[in-house]
């Protein structure tokens, strides 16, 4: 089922490629993260010879979950149409079901590898939190 979800979502992108998400995916600042633990994640199934490892399009769910989301805002944007070397993937998530953050907007820069998987290159993340005035996307904690 949530293949279909990401398909119809990866298809619906390249279906209406005038239809633009600016704006969608900003915040107020951003905190860099850790990529190894996603880049682990991606080794190992790729190891495990994993079909998702080959399409960056399932990587949100497969490294994020999408499980325990309301609503969920996605981008997935290629260097080149044909064989492409770079994505950028986008992937904003609101109501949370967690007491603090409300939302929270991740964005990963995937290179591919010469062994023909995809990596991490750089990522980092934003917040939205339940009790703050400004229903922003920032870098700084939720209390």
């Amino acid at each position: 089922m949530m293949r279909t979800f990401v398909g119809i979502i990866f298809m619906a992108l390249i279906t209406f490629p005038y239809v633009s998400a600016a704006g969608e995916f900003d915040a107020e600042s951003w905190s860099d993260i850790n990529i190894v633990k996603y880049n682990k994640i991606i080794k190992e199934a790729f190891a495990k010879k994993k079909e998702w490892v080959d399409k960056p399009e399932f990587y949100a769910h497969y490294l994020l979950g999408l499980n325990e989301t309301k609503d969920v805002l996605y981008s997935i944007k290629a260097n080149r149409m044909e064989m492409p070397t770079e994505f950028t993937l986008k992937l904003k998530r609101q109501g949370l079901l967690d007491d603090s953050v409300s939302g929270d907007i991740h964005m990963f820069v995937l290179n591919k590898t010469d062994k023909g998987y995809w990596e991490v290159v750089a990522g980092k993340r934003a917040l939205s939190c339940w009790r703050t005035k400004s229903k922003g996307f920032q870098s700084n904690a939720c209390p």
